[in-house]
């Protein structure tokens, strides 16, 4: 006899029916729960670190710009804005940073929380989900506080972190950027991490291959994103971005 998928019985060795009732399926099963196995489904890392030719709060606001990033990032399909940000509360160094140590710089920061959904489409692959955004920024770098203070700017460094909350296709997927003063008054580096693992431990497998490209071509986009909007044609870098 054979059984039609829907009403599939338990088949196999231990089972009340013999391999041949399933048609072969059973043996199918065997061989994929072998296999699985070998696929990691543990979060695949990697990071990039670079010197920009533009200061840590310009490139902080273009990352910061989610709703622009259909204009720049290759397999971005669609990105809004779905709650503005709002300041959920302040820290003594950015986030994911020790306290003096490595000559890290310190002073009093601001942190934001907004939401985002985002459409990605990448190597026939297609997602939409909605990621928390959390700002980090020097106090001193918001509208409010500049206007309400004339001391120099503080000294803590900028960070973006986004964490991807209802994904159906992503276990995880979460992407850091810290923003640190660099070798030049115009310049700054940039620290950036991506952390996903797929719910389908095969697309890992697959996914492992082309990790170091997306990295690089995110932070090469930002980049190219920050020549276009604030390089003049001397060479020299504009003062603001038009919204």
């Amino acid at each position: 006899q054979r059984f039609p998928s829907s009403l599939h019985p338990r088949c196999g060795p231990n089972a009340n029916v013999p391999q041949s009732a399933c048609g072969g399926r059973c043996a199918g099963r065997s061989f994929f729960s072998a296999v699985l196995p070998m696929f990691s489904s543990q979060p695949s890392t990697h990071s990039e670190r670079r010197v920009v030719r533009f200061p840590p709060e310009k490139v902080f606001e273009v990352v910061s710009r989610v709703q622009d990033y259909t204009k720049f990032i290759p397999w971005c399909r669609d990105a809004r804005i779905l709650v503005a940000p709002k300041v959920v509360g302040s820290t003594e160094v950015a986030a994911g940073q020790k306290k003096g140590s490595g000559g890290v710089p310190e002073g009093p920061c601001i942190r934001e929380t907004m939401s985002a959904q985002l459409e990605v489409g990448f190597q026939g692959l297609s997602e939409k989900y909605t990621s928390r955004v959390t700002l980090t920024r020097p106090a001193l770098s918001t509208p409010e506080a500049s206007s309400s203070s004339s001391s120099s700017p503080a000294s803590c460094s900028s960070s973006i972190l986004v964490e991807a909350e209802d994904s159906g296709m992503f276990e995880v997927l979460k992407s850091s950027w810290i923003f640190r003063p660099g070798p030049s008054p115009s310049s700054c580096w940039v620290e950036f991490k991506i952390d996903f693992a797929f719910r389908n431990p095969i697309y890992n497998q697959l996914a492992s291959g082309f990790k170091e490209e997306v990295a690089k071509t995110m932070i090469g986009a930002f980049e190219r994103r920050c020549q276009q909007l604030y390089a003049t044609p001397s060479g020299h870098t504009a003062q603001g971005i038009n919204k």
